[in-house]
């Protein structure tokens, strides 16, 4: 340890007319450790301040997104309702034009058959939105992080241009979560990547055991799942708004996709992060271990 010292001179002419010059030292090495400890309490106390106010914002915008799927829940119920009624009306005047006008011109029976095709198309709209709002308690049980991932490729059709590398962990990556859920998390992300690349490009799926002590608790591992897309990225000006409900920049989508698999990650007790630039995107889903 060092010894601070602190030492004040001043000069003077003494009764004789000669200058003299008068040094005070003394030992401030205890006032140095206090002003450090104090430094350090301040320094400590600022990232706790910084800490608390980022958990505080990510829990307010926890609880908007809630809010907002919640009252889009209440609002697809009702709307499908009223819209399902006239829906069906209409199919079945359809279906009685189809019988009565069976020896028509095929120009009636093409437009009867577009008014079918789009009441079918309506109604999976629909359909999709009460999906989209609509997220269950999650029932957990005990899953394979790899089984999950195999699965939901084979759930989604991969275009003959876009290469699939798939990494998936060494060892048996279990944890208690919701089978179906944590499928429908993994297949929106990898939509979502192949969507961004079109036609050709590399989709990389990699699960791997880390440590992630924001996520869990410090004596356990993470899983973490990246799914990777070589697409053009994510702008700067859309990726603050990528989680929010109903917003989204394709020409067909509600908006919904993002916001869900982020609310299930969440209620998995994990996160999701994104990494962008002009090369691709890459999400990870963190989630506890078993």
């Amino acid at each position: 340890d060092y010894i601070w010292f602190e030492i004040k001179g001043k000069t003077f002419t003494d009764h004789d007319g000669e200058t003299k010059a008068l040094l005070i030292s003394r030992d401030i090495s205890q006032r140095k450790k206090l002003q450090e400890k104090l430094l350090s309490i301040n320094e400590k106390l600022e990232e706790k301040v910084q800490e608390r106010t980022s958990e505080l914002k990510e829990t307010q915008e926890r609880l908007i997104r809630q809010e907002k799927l919640a009252a889009l829940g209440k609002l697809s119920g009702s709307v499908s309702h009223d819209l399902r009624n006239p829906l069906n009306v209409i199919n079945s005047s359809i279906f009685f034009l189809k019988m009565k006008l069976a020896d028509a011109s095929e120009k009636i029976k093409k437009h009867l058959g577009i008014i079918e095709n789009e009441v079918h198309a309506a109604k999976r709209i629909i359909e999709d939105l009460l999906d989209s709002a609509r997220i269950e308690k999650p029932a957990f049980t005990k899953i394979n992080a790899n089984d999950i991932i195999k699965e939901s490729l084979q759930a989604i059709e991969i275009p003959p241009g876009i290469k699939l590398k798939k990494t998936l962990c060494p060892s048996p990556c279990i944890a208690m979560a919701d089978k179906v859920q944590m499928r429908r998390v993994l297949v929106n992300l990898i939509i979502n990547a192949i969507d961004a690349m079109g036609e050709s490009g590399t989709l990389e799926v990699h699960c791997r055991l880390v440590d992630a002590k924001r996520v869990v608790e410090s004596n356990k591992k993470t899983i973490a799942i990246d799914i990777s897309d070589t697409g053009h990225g994510i702008g700067d000006e859309v990726l603050p708004h990528i989680f929010e409900p109903l917003y989204t920049t394709k020409k067909k989508g509600l908006g919904l996709g993002l916001p869900i698999v982020q609310e299930i990650v969440e209620r998995h007790g994990g996160e999701i992060k994104v990494f962008t630039n002009q090369q691709g995107t890459k999400f990870t889903v963190l989630i506890p271990s078993k």
